[in-house]
Order: C-alpha cells, then structure tokens, then sequence
C-alpha cells in the first residue's frame, strides 16, 4: 500500500500531507494521541493535518489497511477498512467547505461518512484518487507482513539459485506496490 500511497499521495507540507518516513514526530504523536490511539506508529504510512494551526490534531492517518480519521473534537474518530468504501465523491459543506464523501459497506448496511478537508481543499484531489484506488484492492485482512523477513528470505532464495534474478526483480516489486 506504501506504493499506492507514494503514487497519489504527495508529501507535501503546506498542504498538510505527510508521507512516511517524513512524518513530522510531533504530528504524528498529536494525531495518535488524540483519535488514532489503537495505532502503533509504526502503522502509519501517511497523514493529513487538517487544522489550521498544524497541531495535527485533527486529520487522518493512513495505515496498510485502512484509514482513521476526525474532523473536530466533537466526532467520535472513524475508523474505515479500504475494502468497504464502495464510492468516493466531494461535496460542498457549509460555508463553502470541502469534504470528501465516502461510502461504507458494512455488512449488509451502506451508509456516507466525511472527511472534512476545507481548511486545505486542495487535498481533496488526491485523497479522492487514492481512496479509489485503494478499494480496489484485496483486503489484506488483520495480519501484518514482515517484509524485512520476506525480503531477506526472497534474498537468499536467490542466493542460493532457487530464484532468478529476474523473478527476484518482480517480487520484490510486488512487494512495494
């Protein structure tokens, strides 16, 4: 997913986007702190700072597998697996706001949350290709992959003969997109 993420996501600061390894600490300590706290940093693959002052307070992060986001102190954070998003569209909120409208399948219920991204509208553009694109990948599920073992382990296959050079080339490809 850190493929997809680097493709259609930028780092870019003065839009509040931050790619991994880039995260500000302070961000991302802020972010999970306040509405991320069941995350392990070392989740985190991207994340928006929504607010104004760039406390990071409020925003989302993105994990391998799915995003967590507030908009204000008030909403209770959300918390959305990419292979539930059915729809991804924009909208104009009130006073001239942007939000990002995502459609969640859980189950058998359909049902519209928001992302709140007015305070920087530019970044509904890209959270809005990478939201589609990403549902339409497989659901990892909730194992996590070590790839540091999967690359060493691909490594010595190849070492050993048991894998060409170019079969090593395109795994190791797969791995990162």
């Amino acid at each position: 997913m850190i493929g997809l993420i680097r493709q259609y996501i930028p780092h870019a600061p003065k839009l509040g986007l931050f790619v991994t390894p880039s995260i500000p600490p302070k961000k991302l300590h802020n972010a999970i702190d306040d509405y991320a706290s069941h995350m392990d940093p070392s989740e985190v693959l991207a994340l928006f700072d929504a607010t104004l002052i760039g406390s990071a307070r409020d925003g989302m992060v993105l994990a391998a597998d799915r995003v967590v986001f507030q908009n204000h102190n008030l909403e209770a954070p959300q918390e959305i697996r990419y292979s539930e998003i059915v729809e991804v569209g924009t909208r104009r909120g009130p006073f001239r706001g942007t939000r990002l409208v995502l459609h969640v399948n859980r189950g058998h219920a359909t049902f519209e949350t928001e992302l709140n991204v007015s305070a920087k509208p530019e970044v509904a553009r890209y959270l809005r290709k990478f939201f589609e694109e990403s549902m339409l990948r497989p659901d990892t599920g909730d194992a996590m992959t070590d790839w540091v073992r999967v690359t060493d382990a691909l490594e010595a296959l190849h070492q050993e003969g048991s894998l060409s050079d170019p079969d090593l080339r395109r795994l190791l490809g797969d791995l990162y997109t």
